[in-house]
């Protein structure tokens, strides 16, 4: 995979680490650009990772969580600690912001 690091100052080590693996592990036809902004009517979405393939765009949200991962109402926890708002659905409605983009 070719990769792009658009903002390589807010990305954190291990971010880094993840995306120089999916570089070399992903096919060499796709795309893919790492921390990046991108802004919209309702304002600007940190997007660690956007893969763009053959025939889909791909959102990817890295973490470097271990231990007991739990969800209740939409928030996330990290061994019983509250992580804020579900990654799921923060890159869910990012993709449907980034699609809106696209199509309009």
């Amino acid at each position: 995979m070719k990769l792009n690091i658009v903002g390589g100052a807010g990305l954190h080590k291990s971010e880094l680490r993840a995306v120089d693996k999916m570089e070399k592990g992903l096919q060499d036809s796709w795309q893919a650009y790492a921390g990046i902004v991108i802004a919209d009517s309702q304002g600007s979405m940190e997007i660690d990772c956007l893969i763009i393939t053959h025939d889909r765009i791909l959102i990817v949200e890295l973490k470097e969580w271990n231990g007991k991962i739990t969800s209740s109402n939409g928030i996330w926890y990290q061994n019983n600690r509250n992580r804020g708002k579900s990654p799921y659905q923060i890159k869910r409605e990012h993709a449907q912001r980034i699609k809106n983009l696209l199509i309009s």
